[in-house]
């Protein structure tokens, strides 16, 4: 038995039908051919795709939704379309026909609109997925865009010296109150009510609010309002006689 057999089929490599005349793998060939010589313009070392393109091609270096066909190129992804699903992952996750899940959702139309019906605002609007596709209307329209960090308005200009010794003081400050506070929590809380000793948790662990541009956010709400939408579709055709209820 040849030991690709034994290789399941999402792990395999796609078959040659695949990437006979794909476009992606001629862009990828042609691009390997015009960078094969490239070096770097200051230490003379030999460079990959993607050094090359940070040295040579404007605003290459942008987060992931702002990938342009020449990201694709440069990291070498090749898109193959008309994938069965048996190439994608297990057999074991593959979703029958006859599922009652994926039966609600043809009902309720959640595979008609194409690209352009979405770009149009044309689905059918009376089910859950409406905030779906208007999350996704928002992303293929360009997806209300917003400044990032590195085109922020200027700051105010300041004196290097004050600002570093406004900072250290600022620093010192915050070290301080927090370790007086941690200690007041832990004296409180040191000690419940049957005698034993009990940490804190909240005095030691901190949540950090993590800025994502527009796009970043607008898919993350995209994503967010699938899964919901999947949920209920599933709760509801798995309990038929159950009110509606709605995932959050």
């Amino acid at each position: 038995m040849d030991a690709v057999d034994n290789i399941p089929t999402h792990r395999q490599p796609p078959p040659d039908m695949f990437l006979l005349n794909n476009k992606y793998i001629d862009d990828i060939k042609q691009m390997r051919e015009n960078t094969k010589d490239a070096k770097n313009s200051l230490t003379g070392q030999r460079q990959g795709p993607i050094a090359h393109a940070l040295e040579h091609i404007p605003a290459f270096a942008s987060s992931a939704p702002e990938w342009t066909a020449e990201h694709l190129t440069r990291f070498q992804i090749v898109v193959l379309q008309d994938q069965p699903s048996s190439y994608l992952f297990p057999d074991e996750y593959m979703i029958t026909d006859n599922d009652e899940t994926m039966k609600a959702l043809k009902d309720q139309k959640f595979f008609t609109p194409d690209e352009k019906h979405i770009g149009d605002g044309e689905w059918d609007h009376d089910y859950l997925h409406h905030f779906f596709f208007t999350d996704l209307m928002l992303l293929l329209r360009g997806g209300d865009r917003a400044l990032s960090t590195r085109t922020s308005p200027p700051r105010k200009p300041s004196q290097p010296r004050g600002a570093k010794e406004e900072a250290q003081n600022e620093i010192k400050r915050v070290l301080e109150s927090r370790s007086q506070a941690e200690s007041s929590e832990v004296s409180r809380s040191s000690m419940d009510t049957s005698g034993s000793y009990r940490l804190s948790m909240s005095s030691i662990h901190s949540h950090v609010l993590v800025e994502h541009g527009t796009r970043e956010t607008l898919t993350y709400t995209m994503m967010h309002n699938f899964l919901k939408y999947l949920g209920t579709v599933e709760y509801k055709a798995m309990n038929n006689k159950a009110p509606l209820w709605i995932a959050w």
